[in-house]
């Protein structure tokens, strides 16, 4: 369990660096031909947007934490 916090924890850090080169695409969870993203920055992409490294299976950290919504919630709930 602890080692998934910190394999989440540094794809958050990764992918953060690579979101800023992809504007409006982030959202989509694919990483465009052609992109700027450096390969740790792709792996903290695909981290970031996968859903299987929760404990249910069902939820990515872009689930709360979601581009389109400043990654911030795209509801009115806190994101914790």
């Amino acid at each position: 369990m602890e080692f998934n916090r910190k394999l989440i924890m540094a794809g958050i850090l990764l992918a953060a660096a690579g979101f800023y080169a992809l504007s409006g695409a982030a959202a989509s969870g694919r990483i465009p031909e052609g992109s700027s993203l450096t390969p740790a920055a792709a792996l903290g992409k695909k981290i970031f947007f996968d859903r299987s490294l929760s404990a249910s299976g069902k939820l990515a950290c872009s689930t709360c934490h979601d581009p389109r919504y400043a990654y911030g919630p795209p509801n009115g709930f806190a994101v914790e």
